[in-house]
């Protein structure tokens, strides 16, 4: 059985932060003019102003970003393990979102070289 404190260690260790709780926080001060000092009920914060910036750039950049492909001239042969084969895979939607796409090798009947953008019909293989 845990000890007292270690229960409550335990409890305050499961607590959940959610990016909507942000919202409900009441900033209390800066601290060496880098960190937002700021409480939600009974807790104290210490934000980092640059972190929350880069995080919140980067989150901006990718809800608007939208990256073009630049087709190769000749495909490159890409000779992938049976998992990393089944990772491109699995994670299609996102190397097409960043402008990969893949084409199958028909002798080998793997996911072969990267596509142009005439080859767009493919990418789904």
């Amino acid at each position: 059985a845990l000890s007292e404190g270690d229960a409550i260690a335990t409890h305050a260790l499961e607590r959940v932060f959610r990016k909507a709780d942000f919202a409900k926080m009441r900033v209390v001060g800066q601290f060496n003019l880098g960190f937002i000092l700021a409480v939600l009920g009974s807790d104290l914060f210490i934000v980092d102003q640059h972190a929350s910036d880069e995080i919140f750039n980067f989150e901006r950049l990718q809800r608007t970003t939208t990256l073009n492909r630049q087709p190769l001239i000749a495909p490159a042969r890409l000779d992938l393990t049976a998992a990393e084969e089944q990772t491109v895979r699995r994670h299609m939607d996102v190397f097409l979102a960043n402008g990969f796409g893949f084409c199958e090798d028909a002798e080998r009947g793997a996911v072969g070289a990267p596509l142009g953008d005439d080859d767009d019909a493919d990418a789904d293989a």
